[in-house]
């Protein structure tokens, strides 16, 4: 997913609307957008939604409150079989959270009757604890799907300045990405609050593609066309992926002076499907 849009679960107009924006994906956020006081009213319209509201093919991510907060558990109990959905996890630090929040989710799926397993994880990594635990954490649960960063709380806890030199943050994105991709999981970085600055966010996303990562969080519908152009194959890309897969020949050999091999073959083939995909996501 090349673009997931945060919005409030308790803003209805918001919520209906979130879908037609062209995001990959919507996250609906029971976690930071909603106050305290608040939680039980957007638990309540959510799960009318998704019984009534027919999303189409936009994936659903609900972010529910952190596991060291009352109400994570309130969230689930009132969202489950409602429809499929994957959870997004703030502040995910341990193996004993995944293993606590992956227990739970299998009580209620048992006890609700739907397939054990169905319901996905995606894991926020926002602290240096996270970060060590990266790679230990993306493998904690076969419902992971995905691993996401979240710079705010990082930037904190590090004393990094958010909007200071681009390459600040490489470390933690760069360690986020191996491990993702060591268990084949997608790794989507974090959000960019400075909604007037495009040309911040389309320098921030390009840095985050180069390094590895599939798409970008985003919490303004302004911000989803720069996201998804960067996140998608460039003319240049496909171009090349065609060259190369149409001088196959079974033997390693060059094109335009590159050594073509099987990783090469496969990068292209990758290329020229995310094209497919998001190209007809388009239409």
């Amino acid at each position: 997913m090349r673009t997931l849009l945060y919005t409030p679960a308790n803003t209805p107009s918001m919520m209906i609307q979130a879908q037609v924006y062209g995001a990959d994906a919507v996250i609906f956020d029971l976690e930071d957008a909603i106050a305290p006081d608040k939680k039980l009213e957007a638990r309540i319209l959510l799960a009318q939604m998704f019984e009534e509201w027919d999303f189409e093919t936009t994936e659903l991510i609900v972010r529910i409150n952190g596991l060291d907060t009352p109400w994570w558990k309130e969230d689930l109990i009132a969202l489950m079989g409602k429809r499929a959905f994957t959870v997004r996890v703030p502040m995910i630090e341990t193996l004993e959270q995944v293993t606590l929040l992956d227990r739970f989710l299998n009580d209620l799926e048992t006890e609700r009757d739907m397939v054990v397993g169905s319901t996905r994880i995606h894991i926020l990594i926002e602290t240096p604890k996270g970060v060590v635990n990266a790679y230990s954490l993306a493998g904690a649960s076969k419902r992971i799907t995905a691993l996401g960063f979240g710079a705010e709380d990082y930037c904190r806890a590090t004393g990094i300045i958010r909007k200071g030199p681009p390459y600040t943050l490489d470390y933690v994105r760069s360690s986020l990405v191996n491990a993702a991709a060591s268990y084949g999981l997608e790794c989507h970085d974090c959000a960019w609050g400075f909604l007037e600055d495009r040309t911040g966010l389309e320098e921030e996303a390009r840095r985050s593609r180069s390094l590895g990562f599939c798409g970008k969080s985003v919490i303004h519908p302004d911000q989803i066309e720069i996201v998804n152009r960067v996140f998608s194959p460039t003319e240049d890309e496909i171009n090349w992926a065609e060259r190369i897969l149409s001088s196959l020949s079974g033997d390693v050999h060059t094109v335009s002076g590159q050594m073509i091999d099987a990783p090469v073959e496969a990068q292209a083939r990758r290329i020229l499907e995310l094209h497919s995909i998001y190209t007809k996501q388009e239409e």
